[in-house]
């Protein structure tokens, strides 16, 4: 939010991305994330079950009618990392998961919804060039934003469904199933790394050999794992310590197990 208010007073939104390695600007996608899940079960909880589906169809369409009005009125500001927009990437997600618990997607292969939806994400990339420059994409969505959250959501779809065919296959050799785990302090760590790897460049010689894109990605894994295995993995074990109730149905009553 703090970034779109400050494009509305720049003529050029480059500087709000040149504010240096160490500014931890790519933490806007967690204010995003956690204004999401804060707001969403909340419609949930207050939606009757046969009446969700129409509302997650709401906000989509409003989402998208968000977009389209910015991309009308304010076509200069980084309307595109408000959460009524980029929001509409978890809304997709939400919408294939409610129709997945619903069978809809029962009697397509899992396949076919992963090659349709890499199908059409590479032929986006493809042939539709992007008008700004790569860093800035996120802040300015393109027309067909929609086509490509469509294709992100059937390869996750067709992945999740089936782990037997190749892509799956592949996706989960330990080496790529391990960088799975400790994503989440790969994506916190990747862009402080810049800074870290100049001055170890600067300071050790023998490093200073070391081509950059090849230091910042060692420096990165490295630092998430020490992440993962000293921080993130000590408080997910705490989950051991609270265990859930089952329920069981008895006749339309539910009970404790």
């Amino acid at each position: 939010m703090k970034l779109f208010f400050l494009s509305l007073w720049s003529d050029d939104p480059r500087p709000l991305f040149g504010l240096g390695a160490n500014s931890g600007i790519h933490f806007w996608t967690l204010c995003i994330e956690e204004q999401f899940y804060l707001i969403y079960p909340l419609i949930l909880l207050g939606t009757p079950p046969k009446w969700r589906f129409r509302v997650l169809i709401g906000l989509l369409l409003a989402s998208i009618g968000f977009r389209l009005m910015m991309r009308l009125y304010l076509p200069s500001s980084s309307y595109g990392l408000l959460l009524p927009v980029c929001g509409e990437y978890l809304i997709w997600g939400s919408l294939f998961a409610y129709a997945e618990t619903k069978a809809k997607f029962k009697n397509i292969s899992p396949p076919l919804l992963f090659y349709s939806g890499l199908f059409l994400t590479l032929l986006l990339f493809i042939f539709k060039k992007p008008v700004v420059p790569v860093e800035l994409l996120a802040c300015y969505p393109s027309n067909t934003q929609t086509l490509l959250e469509i294709g992100f959501a059937l390869i996750i779809l067709g992945l999740w469904k089936r782990d037997n065919f190749l892509p799956a296959k592949w996706l989960s050799f330990r080496p790529f199933s391990y960088l799975g785990k400790i994503s989440y302090g790969l994506y916190l760590i990747h862009f402080f790394t810049w800074g870290l790897g100049w001055w170890f460049k600067e300071k050790i010689q023998i490093v200073s050999m070391v081509p950059a894109i090849l230091l910042r990605f060692i420096l990165t894994v490295s630092l998430a794992m020490l992440s993962w295995h000293l921080y993130e993995a000590p408080i997910n074990n705490l989950k051991k310590r609270f265990q859930l109730k089952k329920q069981r149905s008895t006749g339309g009553a539910i009970v404790d197990a």
